[in-house]
């Protein structure tokens, strides 16, 4: 039974890292765009920018339930958290 729990965690940590990586370079791609001069290049080239910056405007994150849960290591964390408080609430009851 720990040896499943522990390969469970493994891959949900997997999932939240893949979706930090995803936010993270949301961000860079984000700040990149906005401190270029994107401005000062032609008007066709600024025209395809446009898109891609409104599009990196938004965070991308895996989500759960339609959006209804953030998938994120604060998440990760609180998951771990409760299940050490069940496994130490049943061996004490045990």
């Amino acid at each position: 039974m720990i040896l499943q729990y522990v390969i469970i965690m493994m891959f949900s940590f997997n999932h939240f890292l893949c979706s930090e990586t995803l936010d993270s370079g949301n961000d860079i791609l984000y700040k990149a765009l906005f401190t270029n001069q994107w401005y000062n290049v032609r008007p066709d080239i600024a025209r395809l920018l446009v898109p891609i910056m409104a599009v990196a405007k938004k965070p991308k994150r895996f989500t759960y339930f339609g959006g209804a849960v953030d998938v994120c290591f604060r998440r990760f964390l609180a998951v771990i958290k409760f299940s050490y408080s069940v496994f130490t609430l049943m061996k004490n009851i045990l």
